[in-house]
């Protein structure tokens, strides 16, 4: 099974340890953590510049995304009238894999 985590499951994951980062691992082991490059630039936006994580943290945390997630990069075309652009970068990781090109 593929499993889409968002920034605020990771934010917590790495910011906070605890919950998000057990399922976080559990998935890890017995399914695909599927992520975007956006979520991992988002990630690191908000983790130095709401918790002070310092450069080489980041560095670490993007190292360990790369190297046990699928990161998404390309996004389907939608034949959809979406009224603020800005939200597209949110919805389309979230759609059905088997619908990416």
């Amino acid at each position: 099974m593929r499993v889409f985590f968002d920034t605020n499951v990771l934010f917590s994951a790495f910011g906070f340890h605890g919950l998000c980062l057990e399922i976080l691992r559990e998935c890890g082991l017995h399914h695909t953590v599927v992520i975007s490059s956006y979520v991992i630039e988002e990630l690191e936006r908000n983790l130095a510049s709401k918790l002070g994580t310092t450069p080489d943290e980041l560095a670490d945390i993007r190292e360990q995304l790369m190297d046990h997630c699928e990161i998404l990069d390309k996004y389907p075309t939608l034949d959809v009238d979406i009224r603020d652009m800005t939200d597209l970068r949110f919805f389309l990781p979230q759609l059905p894999l088997n619908h990416l090109y």
